[in-house]
């Protein structure tokens, strides 16, 4: 009977496994369809590649996304895949609004992920040609994304 009381957290983590690895097979479909974006076309839409660094506590990790364009002006959704502590993979997405601003963009963006993950994140950076910059910040954390886009 020592094992039985074991088994509801078994039954949990298999089952948050299943969640998360669903959403990186979700996410890596993304990743290679952006393959096919010409880079050309659109200064934003495409693939990106970089990292993301952690104000609060110094955590970093890498970080990749998708950016499509919406139907609405300036809004465009980037599909992101993080890493941290080099094993753990998260994925999400985030809609921003960007803006020609000269020859560079500049961007704001929201997204309210759960309450222990930190609730309301905030985004505001810019695109100067192929490099991506953005500040986020929540309740819980604060840093910066650096991504470079990909041909």
């Amino acid at each position: 009977m020592k094992n039985a009381r074991h088994k509801p957290a078994v039954l949990l983590l298999l089952a948050l496994c299943t969640l998360l690895h669903a959403g990186c097979l979700t996410y890596q479909s993304s990743w290679r369809a952006g393959e096919s974006i010409d880079p050309q076309a659109d200064p934003i839409e495409g693939r990106w590649k970089g990292t993301w660094l952690s104000d609060h506590n110094g955590h970093t990790g890498s970080l990749r996304a998708v950016a499509t364009k919406l139907e609405a002006d300036g809004q465009y959704r980037f599909e992101f895949g993080a890493t941290y502590m080099k094993i753990l993979r998260a994925t999400y997405d985030v809609q921003f609004d960007i803006q020609p601003e000269g020859d560079n963009f500049t961007l704001t963006g929201e997204q309210v992920l759960p309450g222990y993950m930190g609730g309301l994140y905030t985004y505001q950076g810019g695109i100067e040609g192929a490099n991506f910059t953005a500040k986020y910040r929540s309740k819980l954390d604060h840093g910066t994304f650096q991504m470079v886009k990909t041909e």
